[in-house]
């Protein structure tokens, strides 16, 4: 599943959300059964894989994002999680940040943090939470999203003639995408604290 972004006709703007954050989750457990239900309303807002493979292969045909991994490790031990993210995550060029779900893995938390300080963002064990956690991970992505239109926008604020006015014009759309998401995430949070 992807993010399908803004499209003109049948393509995007050259350079239009290069940079942009982009969230790439391995599942190999199969875990998240039905994402679109799982996972609503962000069900748009990632790419997910089962298999190794593939999951590395979207980091070299996709070179332009900055990368948030999400990792759900069901059946690796500790030792096993961080030879994998010594072999497959710490070594993507575009790392923005990772996060862990596996067995134990809040045991860990603190000492894995010290372990990839500044990118692992946190470990969690599997819990009943486990779309919640994801989901958590998803409105962070979102966030920084939203971040990046505000930028992009920023840095062609002063040169706004027609063409860049139809650039400022697709950021906005996409964020008020991303705020729609926002919205629907906070609503259905407050409801189920009720």
């Amino acid at each position: 599943m992807a993010i399908e972004g803004l499209h003109i006709g049948n393509t995007n703007p050259l350079n239009l959300l290069n940079e942009e954050p982009r969230l790439v989750i391995y599942d190999p457990g199969h875990l998240i059964n039905n994402p679109a239900q799982n996972l609503h309303p962000f069900d748009s807002l990632f790419i997910i894989h089962s298999d190794l493979e593939r999951w590395l292969l979207e980091f070299v045909q996709i070179r332009d994002k900055q990368w948030i991994i999400f990792l759900i490790l069901p059946n690796f031990t500790p030792d096993e999680v961080v030879q994998f993210v010594n072999s497959h995550v710490v070594n993507q060029q575009r790392l923005h940040s990772f996060y862990l779900i596996f067995n134990n893995g809040v045991r860990f938390n603190s000492q894995f943090r010290m372990r990839f300080p500044g990118i692992l963002q946190w470990c969690r064990s599997f819990t009943h939470r486990l779309y919640n956690d994801i989901r958590s991970v998803c409105a962070t992505v979102c966030d920084l999203q939203i971040t990046f239109c505000d930028q992009r926008l920023n840095e062609i604020e002063d040169c706004i003639d027609d063409h860049s006015q139809s650039i400022v014009n697709m950021y906005n759309i996409q964020k008020f995408r991303l705020y729609g998401l926002q919205a629907t995430y906070t609503l259905a949070m407050s409801l189920s604290y009720e």
